[in-house]
């Protein structure tokens, strides 16, 4: 999966992109919980970390 997060706000706000498109933002929780809000303005809550890793893999975080 090639789908990436940029950082915005450092530790709280991302683009999530896939192959260069946008996706969504993201945004960290107080709670460290997530918030993804897709571009069709669709609204997905992770309550941690790894759910959100199982969701967009492992390698969202890697800026290379």
């Amino acid at each position: 999966m090639s789908i990436r997060a940029k950082t915005l706000v450092k530790n709280k706000f991302w683009i999530v992109e896939e192959k260069g498109q946008k996706l969504g933002t993201l945004q960290k929780n107080d709670d460290n919980g997530w918030i993804f809000l897709s571009k069709q303005k669709d609204r997905q809550v992770f309550a941690n970390e790894e759910s959100l890793r199982s969701r967009f893999g492992f390698n969202i975080f890697d800026e290379n």
